[in-house]
């Protein structure tokens, strides 16, 4: 299966990282509080993409200060869903 595959699951894409199944990279709805949907691309359930490109560590909910938030949340799905494919192998 190649990297642009997805698969649907609830609010949750997976993006097919090639050789290594066992670390799917997912980009999924979040809810932010102020009630607004935004998306995350994550792996391993702790880490979050940037708009960089780079990966780091996804805080608790009440530790993500708005900057962290900015960098790492998409306001579209589809943009979400480029970053998640830009950087698999």
């Amino acid at each position: 299966m190649n990297k642009d595959q997805l698969i649907a699951a609830a609010r949750s894409f997976e993006i097919k990282p090639g050789e290594i199944p066992a670390f799917p990279i997912l980009v999924e709805a979040c809810r932010q509080a102020d009630g607004s949907l935004k998306w995350a691309v994550r792996q391993r359930t702790q880490w979050c993409l940037s708009k960089s490109g780079e990966w780091d560590f996804e805080p608790i909910p009440s530790a993500r200060t708005n900057q962290w938030l900015t960098d790492h949340r998409w306001n579209d799905r589809k943009d979400a869903i480029k970053a998640a494919q830009e950087c698999t192998p």
